[in-house]
């Protein structure tokens, strides 16, 4: 578990990073649903992560919110589970108050998480 662990929190940092590229710069913004945005900085961001992740894992499953979901995940033991930018109104507001969120479930039960906010540097994980 503390090779996934230290995995998510390496892609957290640097999908964060990549996130502040688009911090408070040009960037296209489009609807997903009744209020409930998406950006330029959420595709490249989910992009990144499931390269880094499935890439280290390629048995694992993959589940995020900005990618069309594949039924194979559910013959998978362990899925990743991502939200590449979690608060995607914030970030379009400029309100630091968003993270890059990843998950990693074993048959239904998380064993690992990661919270990183890119603004304020400050990071939350936790396994089992």
């Amino acid at each position: 578990m503390i090779k996934e662990l230290s995995l998510a929190k390496d892609a957290a940092i640097e999908a964060g990073n990549l996130i502040l590229n688009y911090y408070k710069a040009d960037y296209e913004i489009k609807d997903k649903g009744y209020q409930n945005p998406v950006t330029t900085a959420d595709h490249a961001s989910d992009a990144f992560l499931k390269e880094m992740l499935t890439k280290a894992y390629p048995d694992y499953g993959w589940l995020s919110e900005e990618t069309v979901d594949s039924k194979e995940r559910l013959n998978k033991e362990r899925v990743w589970v991502v939200d590449p930018l979690d608060g995607t109104k914030e970030f379009i507001e400029g309100v630091p108050q968003f993270v890059v969120s990843i998950a990693l479930v074993e048959s239904g039960l998380p064993i690992v998480g990661v919270l990183y906010n890119p603004v304020t540097a400050e990071m939350f994980s936790a396994s089992s």
